[in-house]
């Protein structure tokens, strides 16, 4: 008989008590599951374990590492990563999974498995059980010890989407068989194995073998099959990660001469194998390629960039080999409209050329990196036509000329610059605009001879972290510093600064841990009123002409680590409330005309591991 109108929704509010009750209290079933999973995987030595709370509660989708559908109830996702702890006792031996316990949990989408040394499976009851679980799409089985017989029994698992067999015992060759029921698998990580090579004529080539699959992480093997023929077949590939591994000589890249194959990899990390021919030939194929990585390899001989016109849409390059003469080398890139980060660190820059002068690129950068130890001359001439820098370091070539102050005008989304060890010389202007993204600014080691802009800390009121040591700075420091209200590291050191050192930068520099003034001609008495450097480890003012006492309102830095005041001109005695400093572990008084005998608590604190007095005027230390 069918349901009247009167009775739907009668039937509705019982469907909706029997979904509320699920969620509240979780199926009886699962829960003596779970119950059945902790008795053995729980290890009562592991005080830390997860597993610790389950069964105190009676609702199962609130222990640790479970949770459920809002609205059946049932658990779609357990997390058993580090279960069993971080050192088990080498007398337990192996463990092994009974893959059965799992199968009350017909909801189950995501499996954490990994770091608890598993060497397989209880005979007979293997991952192939979980065939049943058809809504399984995730499984991570990562830092085990398993080797590749487990790779057999995963063949049922044909709905997994996200397959994790990091850091296991692979070793050796690969059988591709072993993927080919695999057919919905998207993600696929095999990194930090011993694989040498993947065997069968055909790859991945043979139907529904991985063609959805879109990114593969083989990261960390001993892969040493450079024709990478095994690739073929996995026409979706996004993303493909063979970094540290043992590639070498001519990347011939047999995988990639098929039309087609891979013309949708964006991502090809081949750094930090042993790649010595600089042939790029096999990046014809590759014309959806928007990052490519070959640093750390032993590539040889000049690079032939032709090959970069097939990669139109590259978007990231990255190259640490020696091989680039900069700016000349560059010339290719340039036709790369899409190329946001370019990163060149360890090449060589050269003075550019005439006719490279008048090169304009067709990109616009956010990234880039060329430090490294050259011969530069003037700051390359491209860099005039970017507009949206975000990040750049161009440190250790030597380059000459006034600081780069157009940088800084044309870029306002920039947000580090680094110019170390240089040879810029000339004023330090600042740009006509506030630059509120500007969080690094290092111009440390150059021949800088102007006053730092008194305004400075209006102009980069975000910055975290200043450097503007080992220059020839003069004048007095700005107060606008203290604007700087995010500011946690300020070194000025070894400059030619005069005048006092503000009391707004020890009164409203808030956040700053790291205060080094070192080697000016800083003078004047230490008479701070308040302190409020809170966060402060490091305080270096050593080497100036600092006159007076050490104030007591030094005593408000509670976290300082470091205090050096040598070589300067302070007097009077050393403070008992130095003997109270918890944290300090360095401290440096020496040459100064401090008198009088130490305080009997100067040693109470148990935590100064170096300190130097000498070349005071101090007495012996008072019972």
């Amino acid at each position: 008989m069918g349901l009247n109108r009167f009775s739907l929704p009668v039937a509705a509010a019982i469907m909706m008590i029997n979904a509320s009750l699920l969620v509240q209290g979780c199926l009886e079933e699962e829960r003596t599951a779970l119950l059945q999973i902790k008795t053995s995987m729980f290890d009562p030595n592991y005080m830390a374990s997860p597993l610790l709370s389950w069964g105190n509660d009676a609702h199962c989708c609130s222990w640790a590492g479970v949770s459920c559908d809002n609205i059946t109830g049932r658990v779609n996702e357990i997390d058993l990563f580090d279960v069993r702890g971080w050192f088990i006792d080498p007398s337990m031996g192996d463990w092994y999974l009974n893959a059965t316990l799992f199968l009350p949990f017909q909801e189950l989408n995501t499996l954490y498995l990994g770091f608890n040394y598993m060497a397989g499976c209880v005979a007979n009851e293997g991952f192939e059980r979980l065939s049943r679980l058809n809504k399984l799409e995730s499984l991570y089985l990562g830092f085990n010890n398993l080797n590749n017989s487990i790779l057999s029994s995963l063949k049922g698992l044909s709905s997994l989407k996200h397959l994790s067999l990091y850091g296991n015992q692979l070793k050796g060759s690969i059988d591709t068989k072993d993927f080919d029921s695999l057919s919905k698998l998207e993600e696929l990580t095999l990194s930090g194995n011993e694989i040498q090579n993947f065997v069968t004529s055909t790859g991945f080539e043979r139907p529904g073998s991985l063609d959805k699959l879109e990114i593969l992480y083989l990261s960390s093997n001993r892969i040493n099959d450079s024709s990478l023929s095994f690739l073929k077949g996995l026409s979706s590939l996004k993303h493909l990660y063979l970094d540290n591994n043992q590639l070498k000589g001519s990347m011939e890249m047999k995988g990639f001469e098929r039309p087609g194959s891979l013309d949708k990899l964006e991502i090809l990390d081949l750094s930090s194998n042993r790649i010595s021919d600089s042939n790029l030939s096999f990046l014809k194929g590759l014309s959806s390629l928007k990052q490519l990585y070959l640093d750390n390899n032993q590539l040889k001989g000049p690079m032939d960039m032709k090959e970069f016109d097939s990669v139109s849409k590259l978007v990231e390059f990255c190259d640490l080999n020696r091989q680039f003469r900069i700016p000349i080398s560059l010339g290719p890139f340039f036709n790369l409209s899409n190329l946001e980060i370019l990163i060149g660190d360890n090449n060589e820059v050269y003075e550019s050329t005439e006719l490279e002068h008048n090169l304009i690129p067709r990109f616009q950068l956010q990234t880039l990196s060329l430090a490294c130890n050259g011969f530069g001359g003037t700051f390359p001439r491209f860099l005039y036509y970017q507009r949206d820098l975000q990040h750049v370091d161009l440190s250790y070539i030597k380059m000459t000329g006034e600081f780069s102050s157009w940088l800084l005008q044309n870029n306002t989304k920039l947000q580090e610059l680094y110019l170390v060890s240089n040879s810029l010389s000339g004023s330090f202007h600042l740009p006509n605009h506030s630059h509120v993204n500007l969080s690094c600014l290092d111009i440390s080691r150059n021949e800088i001879d102007s006053q730092i802009p008194t305004e400075i800390g209006s102009c980069f009121p975000r910055l975290w972290f200043l450097n503007l040591s080992r220059n020839h700075f003069g004048g007095s420091i700005p107060s606008s510093i203290s604007n700087m209200s995010a500011l946690d590291v300020l070194d000025l050191s070894n400059n030619g600064l005069s005048g006092n050192i503000p009391e707004q930068l020890v009164e409203g520099s808030l956040s700053l841990s790291v205060l080094v003034l070192s080697n000016n001609h800083l003078k004047g008495q230490l008479l701070w009123r308040s302190f409020n450097l809170a966060d402060l480890t490091d305080l270096i003012l050593s080497g100036n002409r600092l006159t007076g006492i050490l104030p007591d309102s030094l005593s408000n830095g509670s976290r300082l680590e470091a205090l050096d005041v040598s070589l300067n001109n302070l007097n009077g005695k050393i403070p008992r409330w130095i003997g109270y400093m918890s944290s300090l572990k360095y401290l440096d008084l020496s040459e100064n005309n401090l008198s009088g005998s130490l305080p009997s608590n100067f040693c109470s604190s148990g935590t100064m591991a170096d300190v130097y007095l000498s070349k005071n005027k101090l007495d012996r230390i008072t019972d």
